[in-house]
């Protein structure tokens, strides 16, 4: 067991997110809400020639 009298190391909190990930997750939004943006029109193109077929 340590007897001297030294200090304890201070402990600093951990942080919850490194700074490159949280650009890795604005990417990921980013690239989803781009793919929605093309792709819904086209889905709804394709819902609505259906619709009018009917």
């Amino acid at each position: 067991m340590d007897t001297d009298d030294d200090l304890l190391a201070s402990i600093e909190p951990v942080a919850t997110q490194a700074p490159g990930d949280t650009d890795d997750t604005l990417g990921f939004v980013r690239g989803l809400f781009y793919g929605l943006a093309c792709v819904v029109p086209f889905w709804g193109v394709v819902i609505a020639a259906a619709w009018l077929a009917l």
